[in-house]
């Protein structure tokens, strides 16, 4: 709500602004703060039991991507309101899975959970919180899938 607010505010200013919406971000390194990805591989190698939501889309976004994104709309002075996420709508069930994959670790220890029991005595969360991307791609930023994005965090990982 206060961030909707806050865009509300910003789009009535008569400002030239831009605002870019950022969904699930993950990357290869950040030591202050362990991202979802990060979190979901540290539970899998310490083969802790995780309870993955099947019954909500989200849409992970790769730093690296968004970084781009952001380099692209600055140099293209643009205005609007822009998606800067990946380009694949999955379940935190699904990405898991993913990670697991990638990962080359065990996913036995995932299992699945809808978001109401999961959120149980928190706020309801909707099912879909999937963005679109196609604005920001229409600027010739390509956003990669997760899966995508997974690869690269490896990559990045094994490059010294």
């Amino acid at each position: 709500y206060t961030k909707w607010k806050g865009e509300e505010m910003v789009i009535q200013s008569g400002a030239h602004y831009c605002i870019t919406r950022l969904s699930y971000p993950y990357r290869s390194a950040f030591d202050k703060k362990k991202d979802f990805v990060r979190a979901i591989e540290a539970r899998l190698q310490a083969q802790q039991p995780i309870k993955a939501v099947t019954d909500h889309l989200f849409t992970p976004t790769f730093i690296d991507d968004f970084v781009l994104a952001l380099d692209t709309i600055i140099g293209n002075n643009v205005q609007g309101i822009y998606h800067t996420v990946g380009s694949q709508f999955l379940t935190p069930y699904e990405s898991a899975q993913l990670i697991a994959q990638e990962f080359e670790l065990d996913s036995m220890n995932i299992s699945s959970t809808t978001r109401v029991e999961y959120f149980a005595g928190k706020a309801d969360r909707p099912f879909n919180l999937a963005l679109n991307n196609d604005k920001i791609n229409a600027l010739g930023v390509k956003m990669k899938r997760f899966d995508e994005g997974l690869v690269e965090v490896k990559t990045q990982r094994s490059t010294p």
